[in-house]
């Protein structure tokens, strides 16, 4: 892939950025050099980490779009609408009860450190260097991660007790279907200590073979259940209930072998042998506690961005419940959303959860014989990953949309409205991407008043979504593709966030940035100033970009082939206009 001149310009480490040779009193030669190859192992760990998840994601996705070519031919649109609102319940307590205690954990910062930082006035190696034994960490981390099964466990009691949710109200049948979906969630997060002692020790191989056993015995238990009740059924047609019922007990399946696998592979490195709750000392001389107050802090400030931020993430959905369109639109809705993230979950999910777990790891607590090594090959990743989003959003923007209508007609539910609004959220794709890696830098690096002030933000962006929402779909009547542009706004004020908060990270005026000297640190902060601009960070010539305008166009006139040759070979000619357009693209950049 080529760049633009701006963007490819290198960092030159020993050149232009020679690293600090003094090491510290605290920092012997072997230390630094350790540190140095941690850097490096970091960065490969990265790389090996998202290629295990592109593969895992592609082969869950692949076989998830086959299953529901085969389900979606045969349920009803009012079942997929009732399993989207399962599925946002049970995605809606997860997220609550633990993202927060996810992206703190995460990160390579313990209140020893801390500590270190505000006994000394002089800032050198020692202060952000990170010496707490891993079994304690590692302990600490246990203890933490069993408060998201507390929390919801709570949550279902109350559910049980008292069904006070009467969005999720189906009727009785429906209900048990629902508990069974809350049931799944419980199980998930009894797998959550064992899944945050992998992610800490970056053995992404061990996830992924966890995760794509619980997909595939996921789709399986979907697809023989569907063709037992369908065969079982007077008419071979399954019925809404016993089709919402047959993905409740798929979840189950899917929770189960999260929690088998995640627990064996905990014991089996070593990480969890055998681990329960204990206290235990941060520091030497310090009293035993259950929780490192770091963590529990930051926890708490992400929890209260979390809420905001799920708001944002799942209002849509949120919406179309809150506003009673019915359990058809609503399917509609769960369909075109489901197909038009595709390729997102497939390829920019693995990337940003790689990526933040990458600046975490180095940004939080780097060593400060490294700092320079380390900002350029953060800076460089980051740099990267943005214009990797963008030549991908070019193939979103350009070419996607024309192909909709042969995507619909795989499942047998094509029709022109339906096809113009999956048009529509393809643009919307890419926005999603940027707006993902950006918000993967800013969770793994961002201070806890950074975070805060990012969560009164969201509290406007969701004023603005919702008031957005309401006029395009009510006032303006422009329905689910009003929907979509709402959403499109509320991603563009998220990334000018992030990406304002980046290239303040960058300036170096931050406890990073004072571990350098200042003549090398202004000329680092000069250097990722000019490249972090935005027309240094659309990658590629004009002239691929006039290639994707072509490519739109050629594909544009072909769809209309089956008016000339027939549906078959019309649509044989518009399949073949787009690969070779493909084909000329890859070949450009």
């Amino acid at each position: 892939m080529k760049r633009s001149r701006k963007s490819t310009k290198p960092l030159h480490l020993d050149k232009d950025f020679p690293r600090q040779n003094v090491v510290t009193r605290t920092e012997t030669n072997d230390e630094v050099g350790l540190k140095s190859d941690s850097i490096s192992k970091s960065l490969n760990s990265t790389f090996k980490g998202v290629r295990y998840m592109l593969v895992q994601q592609l082969l869950s996705r692949g076989m998830t779009f086959s299953m529901n070519m085969f389900l979606i031919r045969r349920s009803p649109v009012e079942m997929i609408g009732i399993v989207d609102k399962l599925d946002l319940l049970m995605a809606t307590v997860l997220f609550l009860s633990r993202e927060s205690i996810r992206m703190a954990l995460l990160r390579n910062t313990s209140t020893e450190s801390i500590i270190h930082k505000n006994q000394s006035k002089k800032l050198d190696s020692v202060h952000l260097q990170h010496s707490t034994d891993d079994g304690i960490q590692n302990q600490l981390a246990f203890n933490m991660s069993v408060i998201p099964l507390i929390g919801a466990s709570m949550f279902v009691g109350g559910c049980i007790l008292y069904d006070s949710a009467n969005w999720f109200l189906f009727g009785a049948s429906i209900s048990v279907a629902k508990y069974m979906y809350l049931v799944a969630a419980l199980i998930e997060l009894i797998a959550e200590p064992s899944f945050i002692l992998l992610q800490r020790g970056l053995l992404y191989a061990e996830r992924v073979k966890t995760e794509g056993a619980a997909f595939l015995l996921q789709c399986l238990t979907t697809m023989v259940l569907f063709l037992f009740l369908t065969r079982s059924s007077k008419d071979n047609t399954i019925s809404v209930v016993d089709g919402v019922w047959a993905h409740a007990c798929a979840q189950i399946v899917f929770a189960s072998v999260l929690l088998v696998g995640y627990t064996s592979y905990a014991h089996y490195t070593r990480l969890m042998p055998f681990r329960t709750l204990r206290m235990v000392g941060i520091n030497q001389g310090s009293p035993k506690v259950f929780l490192d107050p770091y963590y529990a802090n930051i926890a708490m400030t992400f929890f209260f961005q979390g809420v905001v931020k799920h708001l944002l993430t799942v209002g849509d959905r949120l919406v179309l419940v809150a506003t009673g369109v019915g359990n058809a639109s609503q399917g509609t809705y769960r369909l075109v959303s489901d197909l038009g993230s595709l390729v997102a979950r497939i390829v920019f999910q693995p990337i940003e959860e790689a990526s933040r777990a990458f600046f975490s790891k180095n940004l939080t607590n780097p060593s400060a014989a490294d700092i320079s090594k380390t900002l350029c090959e953060s800076f460089e990743y980051l740099q990267s990953v943005i214009q990797l989003h963008i030549i991908l959003g070019g193939f979103f923007v350009f070419l996607a949309p024309n192909y909709t209508h042969i995507l619909l007609q795989l499942y047998n539910k094509f029709d022109p409205t339906t096809s113009f609004v999956l048009g529509v959220y393809c643009i919307y794709v890419p926005i999603m991407g940027i707006n993902g890696i950006l918000e993967a830098f800013f969770q793994g690096v961002g201070e806890e008043a950074a975070v805060r002030r990012q969560s009164y933000y969201m509290l406007w962006f969701w004023a603005v979504f919702v008031s957005t929402s309401y006029i395009l779909i009510s006032i303006v009547q422009m329905g689910t593709v009003g929907l979509i542009v709402s959403n499109a706004i509320n991603m563009s004020m998220r990334i000018i966030f992030c990406f304002v908060f980046i290239q303040h990270f960058f300036q170096l005026n931050n406890s990073i940035g004072v571990l350098l000297p200042l003549k090398e640190r202004n000329k680092l902060s000069c250097t990722f100033q000019e490249m972090l601009s935005p027309i240094a960070l659309i990658p590629a010539r004009m002239s691929v970009w006039i290639l994707f305008g072509l490519s739109w166009f050629a594909t544009y006139w072909s769809s209309f082939a089956y008016l000339i040759w027939g549906k078959l070979f019309g649509t044989l000619i518009h399949v073949a206009v787009g690969v070779i357009c493909g084909i000329a693209l890859l070949v450009a950049l």
